[in-house]
Parts: structure tokens; C-alpha cells; sequence
């Protein structure tokens, strides 16, 4: 039995491989090997004392023959299988590539690239790779999600929610129905900013870490979120804030403890 797993982190040494999930205006691109009749997603092995963000690029061109491309690093992803390393668990970092420009010709053991909108029914590692297409797809929608909460965005944030989806702010004790919520979010007087530190995969949905601040940067806030979906759409929603800040007098008088980022005053 095969084992897909996904972190957020893991040990760079750890990092063998690199699978790069492609899109070319907005069509999905996979990669026909010549001795194969199925279809794959370009990637492949990290060369020694290479970076897995280089590996990544040196695999995407040499197997899409992709010239002029974003890319940019999803997650962590492991598979465990008794045909895989004698049953260990191995280590790769998945990537997302949007491609603008490819070369004509190939220089590797691929024959072909294919562009289309739906993904393969023949697949090169069918307990694999189906699954590192999903990953990516969702967490790309989680990104969007709170690209669009940050936004204010209240003609978009319905379609992430199921119809009677829940969202609990813990340490205020609220709970909320989709529209309470999109409300609370949209008519908050001022605009709002933030970046995505962390997406951590749960069994029923996934973990996220946010960092929020006015855009005046007059306060800071660190946000965990605990995300639920089904289909493809949040179902439940809890939410615990804190405020950012350097540690109370008592505890510095302790003499304990260092600055996470290497400041006094505590801050990235």
C-alpha cells in the first residue's frame, strides 16, 4: 500500500526529489516519456549539492522544455511504499509553475508534452501523483481564500463556504452563519493586510498560520486558523487571534528565552 503524506516543513537534507504541477494558460501540462504510454507530472531527482528550488527549475525545463515560467514551492510531500527505498518514507517538495514560453524542442528522455484541460486517466505513478494534483488545487484555494478575505472581497468569499458553514472566533466566544461572517470581515472600518506563514495538512482539512496588520502597520496579529472542508468548500471555520508583542517585564526580569527572529523587540 502506498502512502502520500504532506507537511509544511521538513529537513532540506531530507529533500530528494522535486514534482513541479504545471499549468500554461490555464491548462494543465504533463510530460510523455518515450518508453511509456502514460502521462506524468515534470519532475525528478535533486543532483548532488543542489538546491531543491534549482533542482526544480532544471527539471521543468529539461522535461517541458519551459523557458520563461513563475514557480513557486507548495508544500512538502513524502510517499511511503514497499516498492519505494526498501518501504522507507522519502522526502519531496511539491511546486506549482505557471508557464510562459516553452523551447520547440526537448533534450531529455521525454518525447512530448501534453496540454490539456482534464487530468490524465493514464497515469505514470497513479497512487502518487493524482494525489500531489489535489494538494496543490487545494491549497491553492485555501491561498485565494484568504488572499480574498484580506481583500474584503464580499462577492467572492461566499463561493469558499458551503451554504451552512460555521465560523467560531474563539477568543471573542462569537460564532457566525457565512453571511455574519463575511459581514464582520467586509464592514470592518479599515483595510486589512497580511501574509500566509504556515499551512499545515489535518485529516479533515488544514491549519493555517496568518499574520495580519492594518495596512498602516499601526498593530500586528498572529491568526490560527483550523480549516474543514467537504467538496471542496469550507465547512467550519475556528479562529484564534493574539496581538504580536515582546514579552511581559516579569518574564524578561527571568532572563530566559531568546527573540525567535533576532530582535529586542521580538518581530520578523
Amino acid at each position: 500500500m502506498t502512502k502520500v503524506q504532506f507537511y509544511d516543513l521538513a529537513d532540506d537534507q531530507k529533500l530528494r526529489f522535486a514534482v513541479i504541477v504545471t499549468k500554461t494558460d490555464g491548462h494543465w501540462v504533463f510530460c510523455k516519456h518515450k518508453e511509456r504510454s502514460t502521462l506524468e507530472v515534470p519532475g525528478g531527482h535533486r543532483e548532488p549539492g543542489e538546491d531543491i528550488l534549482s533542482a526544480a527549475k532544471r527539471e521543468l525545463y529539461e522535461e517541458t522544455g519551459a523557458v520563461d515560467f513563475s514557480i513557486e514551492p507548495v508544500c512538502v510531500y513524502s510517499v511511503t511504499a514497499p516498492w519505494n527505498f526498501d518501504g522507507q518514507e522519502t522526502f519531496g517538495m511539491l511546486f506549482f509553475a505557471d508557464v510562459k514560453a516553452f523551447e520547440k524542442e526537448l533534450h531529455c528522455e521525454i518525447e512530448r508534452i501534453v496540454i490539456q484541460d482534464d487530468l490524465p486517466s493514464a497515469w505514470t505513478y497513479p497512487e502518487i501523483q493524482p494525489y500531489l494534483m489535489e494538494e496543490v488545487q487545494r491549497r491553492q484555494m485555501v491561498r485565494a481564500f484568504w488572499k480574498a478575505v484580506l481583500a474584503q472581497k464580499r462577492d467572492e468569499l461566499p463561493a469558499y463556504f458551503a451554504p451552512d458553514a460555521v465560523i467560531r472566533w474563539h477568543c471573542s466566544n462569537e460564532q457566525f452563519t457565512v453571511e455574519e461572517y463575511i459581514r464582520a470581515n467586509c464592514d470592518y472600518p479599515g483595510k486589512w493586510d497580511g501574509a500566509i506563514e504556515r499551512i499545515e495538512k489535518t485529516q479533515a482539512g488544514y491549519v493555517t498560520v496568518l499574520r495580519v496588520f492594518p495596512v498602516d502597520h499601526s498593530a500586528s496579529f498572529h491568526a490560527v486558523s483550523f480549516i474543514v472542508l467537504e467538496n471542496g468548500h469550507i465547512v467550519s471555520l475556528d479562529e484564534y487571534w493574539a496581538d504580536d508583542g515582546s514579552a511581559p517585564e516579569w518574564r524578561k526580569k527571568l532572563e530566559i528565552g531568546v527573540p525567535i527572529c533576532g530582535k529586542k523587540e521580538g518581530k520578523c
